[in-house]
C-alpha cells in the first residue's frame, strides 16, 4: 500500500536515509530533482502539449532559500542541459541559501548567467521580468514550513498564480504546493488559501502527504505523482498514526471468492434494521446494496405497517415485521421477534432510515450492547449512542461506524465546522475510544482501523453526496462483513472503495448532476467487474 505522511514523518524519512541509509543530502536533492523532471515528460514533449513551439519552452522555476529551492535550481539545470529557455527567481537574498541549495546554486550559475537568476522581493518583480512562461515550477516552499507564507515568498506565490492566469502555463510543485499545510490542507474559502500556489500537478518525495488529502486540498495539488528519494519508505514499527491510500490493488485483495460448490449461506447472510415510515427508502436501498454486494441472503426487519413496501421492492428480499411505535418506527418489543434472526446472521446493520424516539432509541442500544455479532452503524443509531459510547467500547464483537460529519461532531461533542476541519483527528479519535472501525464519509472518504490507522480512498466523486448513498455504503460494507467477518477491516476499506467506483461509473453514464443513489447501486457488478471479478 502507499504510505501517506505527516511533515514529521517526511523529515524522520530524510534523516533516516542520510544518516542510517548514507545516501548524501546532496543525493537526495538529486534524486527528487530527477522525479520531477519525471513527472511533466509529457509536459515536455513540446508537440503535444505545445504544437505551436519550435523545440524551445519557456520555463519559469521559482525558488525558496531553504532544501526545496534547492530541488527548484536542479530541475533548473535538468531543464537547461535539454535545451529548454529557463529562468530562475530566487525568494530573497541568495546569501541565506541553505547549504545544499548553494551548492546546486553556484553548478547552475555555471550553466546560465548568474545575472538570470534573479532575486526578487516582490511579485511586479517577476512579472516585469519574466516571459510568459510555458510551464512553471513552484519550489518555494517545502513540507517543513511552518504558518501562512509571508515576505517573498507570499509574492512569488502570487507571481506565479497571476503569471498562471494570463499565460495559461502548467504549474508543478516540487514536493507540496507553496503555502499548503503538509498535515492539515487548506480550505478554499480561507483567507490563507489567497497564499496558495494552484499546481496542475505535485511532484511529492517518497509518499504523498496526508494534507493533500484533507479539506480543499485537491484543488491545489492537481494530479500527485510520487517522486523517489533512492529508498522506499515504510513506517516503522512503533508509528502511531499512519495512514495509507486505498487503489484497485490494494482493493481487489479485499475481495473474497468462493468455491464453485458454495451454497447462499456460505457467502454470508446479512441482517439489517433499517427503515420506518416515510424512509422506507433508506431500508430497500441498503439491502438491494447489500445483495448486489455478493452476501447470499439479506433480511429486512422491519415495521409490519411498511413491510410490504419493502418486500416488494425486491424479490430477493427476505422481510421480518416487527413491532413499531404509532408513528411507524421500531419500537423495543422487536428485540424478541428478531431473536431467531440473530443468531442465524453472520452481521448486522442498524440504523438506516431510523428516528431517534424514545422506543427505537431503546431497541438501538439493546441490539448494540448485547447482540454479539459483526455490526455496522449507521444514521439514526449513531445519533442515538451519543453519550454512550461505552456501549461501543465494551463490545466484543467487531464494530464498524459510518458518520458523516455532522454525525461525527454529535459523537465528539464539536460543532459541525470543527469536526470538518479535523475529520481524521476526530475519526482517530473515536476509533480508538470506542475500539471500532470508523468510516468517515466526505471527499475522500477514510477509513480509520481501531488503532488509528487510516486508509484513504480514491474513487469516488460529488455525484456521491445525494440522499441514500451513505444507506447504499452501509449496505456494501455489511455484505462484505457478512463474507469475511474475520477481517472487518479489510472488508470495510474494500466496500469503501467499490462504492466510490460504482459512483464513479454513475457519474460517467448519469453525470455527476443526474446520478442517484439507486444508479450507485446498479454499478456495483461493473466496480467489480473493473477489478477483475467475474
Amino acid at each position: 500500500m502507499q504510505p501517506v505522511l505527516t511533515s514529521e514523518q517526511s523529515r524522520t524519512f530524510d534523516k533516516h536515509l542520510i544518516e542510517e541509509v548514507g545516501i548524501p543530502s546532496l543525493t537526495l536533492m538529486e534524486n527528487a530533482a530527477q522525479g520531477s523532471v519525471e513527472a511533466i515528460k509529457d509536459w515536455l514533449t513540446v508537440s503535444r502539449l505545445f504544437p505551436e513551439k519550435d523545440g524551445e519552452l519557456e520555463i519559469l522555476v521559482g525558488c525558496g532559500t531553504g532544501n526545496n529551492g534547492g530541488d527548484g535550481m536542479a530541475v533548473a539545470r535538468l531543464l537547461v542541459e535539454r535545451g529548454h529557455n529557463v529562468t530562475v527567481f530566487l525568494a530573497g537574498d541568495r546569501s541565506k541559501l541553505s547549504a545544499d541549495a548553494k551548492v546546486q546554486y553556484e553548478i547552475l550559475s555555471k550553466l546560465i548567467e548568474p545575472d538570470e537568476i534573479y532575486s526578487f522581493e516582490k511579485a511586479e518583480d517577476i512579472l516585469e521580468m519574466a516571459e510568459p512562461p510555458d510551464i512553471i515550477i513552484d519550489a518555494l516552499l517545502g513540507t517543513g514550513s511552518n504558518g501562512a507564507p509571508r515576505g517573498a515568498i507570499a509574492e512569488g506565490i502570487k507571481a506565479i498564480q497571476l503569471l498562471k492566469e494570463s499565460s495559461g502555463a502548467k504549474v508543478l510543485a516540487i514536493d507540496i504546493p507553496s503555502g499548503l499545510d503538509a498535515n492539515n490542507g487548506a480550505f478554499e474559502n480561507d483567507e490563507s488559501s489567497q497564499t496558495i500556489v494552484g499546481a496542475d500537478r505535485t511532484a511529492t518525495m517518497a509518499a504523498p502527504k496526508i494534507g493533500f488529502y484533507q479539506a480543499d486540498s485537491k484543488l491545489y495539488t492537481g494530479d500527485v505523482q510520487v517522486a523517489s528519494l533512492g529508498a522506499e519508505f515504510s513506517f516503522p514499527n512503533d508509528t502511531e498514526n499512519k495512514a495509507f491510500l486505498i487503489d484497485a490493488d490494494v482493493a481487489r485483495q479485499g475481495i473474497r471468492t468462493f468455491r464453485y460448490t458454495a451454497s447462499k449461506l456460505d457467502r454470508g447472510r446479512v441482517l439489517t434494521i433499517c427503515g420506518s415510515r416515510g424512509m422506507t427508502g433508506a431500508a430497500i436501498m441498503s439491502a438491494m446494496a447489500a445483495l448486489r454486494t455478493g452476501c447470499g441472503l439479506v433480511t429486512v426487519g422491519i415495521p409490519e405497517s411498511q413491510r410490504t413496501i419493502v418486500a416488494q421492492a425486491m424479490p430477493e428480499l427476505m422481510t421480518v415485521g416487527i413491532e413499531s411505535e404509532t408513528n411507524g418506527s421500531p419500537d423495543l418489543p422487536a428485540w424478541d421477534e428478531l431473536q431467531s434472526q440473530f443468531k442465524k446472521c453472520d452481521a448486522v446493520l442498524i440504523g438506516c432510515g431510523l428516528p431517534v424516539i424514545l422506543g427505537t432509541t431503546a431497541l438501538i442500544l439493546r441490539i448494540v450492547s448485547e447482540v454479539d455479532k459483526p455490526m455496522v452503524i449507521d444514521a439514526g443509531a449513531l445519533s442515538t449512542l451519543q453519550g454512550h459510547l461505552e456501549i461501543l467500547r465494551n463490545r466484543k464483537a467487531p464494530t464498524i461506524l459510518t458518520p458523516h460529519v455532522g454525525e461525527l461532531s454529535r459523537l465528539v461533542d464539536k460543532t459541525w465546522q470543527e469536526a470538518d476541519r479535523h475529520r481524521l483527528e476526530y475519526g482517530r479519535q473515536v476509533a480508538r475510544a470506542c475500539r471500532a472501525i470508523v468510516v468517515v464519509k466526505g471527499e475522500p472518504v477514510q477509513t480509520i482501523g481501531p488503532d488509528g490507522t487510516a486508509f484513504i480512498n480514491t474513487t469516488g466523486n460529488v455525484g456521491l453526496a445525494t440522499g441514500g448513498t451513505g444507506d447504499v455504503l452501509a449496505g456494501m460494507i455489511v455484505s462484505l462483513l457478512a463474507q469475511m467477518p474475520d477481517d472487518p477491516l479489510e472488508a470495510t476499506r474494500t466496500a469503501v472503495y467499490l462504492h466510490g467506483l460504482a459512483g464513479d461509473f454513475a457519474a460517467e453514464e448519469k453525470t455527476t448532476h443526474g446520478m442517484t443513489a439507486t444508479d450507485v447501486i446498479e454499478h456495483i457488478p461493473r466496480a467489480f467487474k473493473a477489478l477483475g471479478i467475474k
